[in-house]
C-alpha cells in the first residue's frame, strides 16, 4: 500500500511559519487579515519610532553638520494615518485582538526597521542628503504595501506566507536591526579613527 503524500495548504504553512517562534506558539498566530490590518494600524508608530532609532546611527556617521530631517519623519507618520484607518476598520470586523497590535509592532516594526537601516545606508551612496526619506520610504514600499492583499486574505496564500516570513524574519525581535546598528557604529567608529591621522598630517 502506497504511502500517502500529505502536502500542507498554504494555511497551514502560514500558521506553521508563524508558530516556530515561542510568542505565537499559544495562539498559533493572527490570520492574514488581522495581521496585514494590525500592520497598516500600527504604521504610524512602527514609521515614527523607526525614524527615532534611525538616527542613532546615523548621527555618528554624520560629520558634516548634516540635519536630521524630522519633518519629514512626521510627515511619513503622519500620512500613515490612514492606514490607521482602514486597518482599524477591518480589525473591528473581523475581532479586535491588542496581542494581534503588539506581535505587528514587535514583529513588523523591528523588520520594518532592519529594511530602513539597509536601505538608508545603501542610498547614503548616492544621495546623502535624502537618505533618511529615501530609507524609511523604501521600507515602506518592501513592508507596508503587503499587508493591503493580505486585507481580502482569507484563506492563507502562499503571498500571505511570504509576507508572514518577512515580518517575522526580517527583523527576528530586533536581533537584526540590532546586529545591524552594531555594524553601523563599527563603521562610524572606524571611520572616526581614520579621520584622526588624516587631520593631523
Amino acid at each position: 500500500m502506497p504511502l500517502m503524500t500529505v502536502t500542507p495548504s498554504p494555511a497551514t504553512r502560514l500558521r506553521l511559519t508563524a508558530g516556530v517562534l515561542p510568542l505565537l506558539l499559544a495562539g498559533c498566530g493572527p490570520g492574514p487579515t488581522e495581521a496585514g490590518a494590525a500592520m497598516l494600524t500600527m504604521a504610524p508608530i512602527i514609521i515614527g519610532l523607526s525614524g527615532i532609532l534611525l538616527w542613532l546611527v546615523w548621527a555618528p556617521l554624520e560629520a558634516s553638520g548634516r540635519g536630521y530631517p524630522w519633518g519629514a519623519v512626521g510627515t511619513l507618520s503622519g500620512l500613515a494615518l490612514l492606514g490607521t484607518v482602514v486597518g482599524a476598520i477591518v480589525l473591528q470586523v473581523h475581532g479586535f485582538n491588542s496581542e494581534t497590535l503588539m506581535l505587528a509592532l514587535l514583529l513588523g516594526g523591528t523588520s520594518y526597521l532592519a529594511v530602513a537601516m539597509v536601505a538608508w545606508r545603501i542610498w547614503r551612496f548616492v544621495a546623502p542628503d535624502t537618505a533618511v526619506v529615501g530609507g524609511l520610504l523604501v521600507a515602506i514600499v518592501i513592508t507596508f504595501l503587503p499587508a493591503v492583499p493580505l486585507l481580502f486574505d482569507d484563506e492563507g496564500t502562499s503571498f500571505a506566507v511570504a509576507a508572514f516570513y518577512l515580518w517575522i524574519y526580517g527583523g527576528f525581535i530586533g536581533w537584526v536591526p540590532g546586529g545591524l546598528a552594531v555594524l553601523l557604529w563599527i563603521e562610524a567608529g572606524v571611520r572616526r579613527l581614520l579621520r584622526g591621522p588624516q587631520r593631523a598630517q
